[in-house]
């Protein structure tokens, strides 16, 4: 069987997820802009790390969706899957290209596709793969981040699952940057170099269930949580105090899915305009 049994889901200790990025952390210099980037991000990917299903059959590949390198290593040597594919960014065309990793094992290759997710398709079969990990991904998406969706509905087998992590715009920390008179993003500011790598759009829990739902998935379990600052006891009385909802109200979101349907709705309200 190529897909995951998901009546025994195994998962990595937070134990073991600490050691695995520390190791890949030590092999990295110091004032190294990864090293930063790792270190400022260090509570969320070993949180990632604990949520991803262990492979529990031979032969299941994974896809892992705007790859920085150190989860393919992870995720054929410590989740145990039998090969695991990557994209790169590359908004011209679509390329393959089997490449080496800095600080991983030089000598060792991984299949990459080069390519913008939000307009290329994946250059692949239908139903290759039985994982797709995509983190801190669609909020960067610019145009139309059903695309990837709908793509990611073709590529995974039947039953095949998906596992997805983005910021939480109705969190407490959005909350408080509202009440200070803030925008309720994390990452919105323009860049004086002219890039694209904001955040274009931040999802809340209902927004995201509705995109995934739209895409043909059934949602296994979605959860929030407090990855930069601890829950706010107070915030939370202030918002009971008032009728409000206090249900996932971490600062980020994570969503395991599996595929049970083609996809039911391209354009998906209120994600996008109905005109």
């Amino acid at each position: 069987m190529l897909t995951i049994d998901k009546k025994n889901l195994e998962y990595l200790s937070k134990k073991i997820a600490i050691e695995i990025f520390n190791d890949y952390f030590n092999r990295i210099p110091p004032n190294n802009w990864q090293r930063k980037y790792l270190e400022v991000h260090r509570k969320r990917i070993i949180h990632t790390l604990t949520i991803i299903p262990i492979a529990n059959s031979d032969g299941l590949q994974v896809l892992d969706a705007g790859t920085g390198g150190f989860m393919l290593e992870w995720l054929t040597d410590y989740l145990k899957y039998d090969k695991s594919f990557g994209t790169i960014f590359n908004d011209e065309s679509v390329e393959f290209k089997q490449m080496s990793f800095k600080y991983l094992n030089q000598g060792r290759k991984y299949d990459t596709y080069h390519m913008n997710m939000e307009k290329h398709s994946l250059p692949c079969e239908s139903e290759k793969f039985s994982l797709i990990v995509f983190c801190e991904v669609l909020e960067h998406f610019q145009i139309d981040p059903m695309f990837f969706l709908i793509e990611a509905n073709r590529v995974l087998k039947s039953d095949g699952l998906l596992l997805l992590t983005t910021p939480n715009s109705a969190g407490q920390i959005a909350l408080q940057y509202i009440l200070n008179g803030q925008p309720p993003y994390n990452y919105y500011a323009y860049n004086k170099f002219g890039q694209n790598d904001g955040h274009r759009f931040e999802y809340t829990p209902s927004i995201v269930s509705i995109a995934l739902e739209s895409a043909g998935f059934e949602i296994i379990e979605l959860t929030t949580q407090y990855d930069a600052k601890e829950k706010d006891e107070e915030l939370e009385k202030f918002l009971a105090s008032g009728n409000y909802n206090t249900e996932l109200r971490g600062d980020r979101i994570s969503v395991l899915a599996k595929k049970v349907s083609v996809p039911r709705d391209r354009y998906p309200h209120p994600l996008y305009r109905r005109s």
